[in-house]
């Protein structure tokens, strides 16, 4: 069962990823995490009041926490976009040439 301070804590941390599916996925992370905690906690015989504020401490602020998570899902250009990016411009490039240049220089 998913106590309440734990989803508005992973909501408070999350909601500056951009990508819904990242976003999703990352604030069910944190609360796994702090249910993890918060079961240690008890198991330790700490009380359920001891246990979330202990859970949800061992994760700290979640401002700070959400720089790092946005950080982290920020999305990247890999390599093969930068490519298809200058073959698309390179084709555009070539195109503009044989149809407006070409034709130009073919009757002095």
């Amino acid at each position: 069962m998913t106590r309440e301070l734990f989803k508005q804590f992973a909501h408070e941390a999350t909601r500056s990823i951009g990508h819904r599916t990242q976003r999703m996925a990352a604030r069910q992370e944190l609360i796994d995490h702090l249910e993890e905690r918060y079961a240690g906690l008890r198991a330790d015989g700490a009380s359920e009041a001891e246990a979330e504020v202990g859970a949800l401490r061992a994760m700290g602020e979640a401002r700070n926490l959400a720089k790092g998570l946005e950080k982290a899902n920020r999305p990247r250009l890999t390599w093969r976009i930068v490519v298809v990016l200058v073959l698309i411009g390179l084709g555009c490039f070539v195109a503009f040439y044989l149809v407006y240049v070409l034709p130009l220089n073919m009757y002095p």
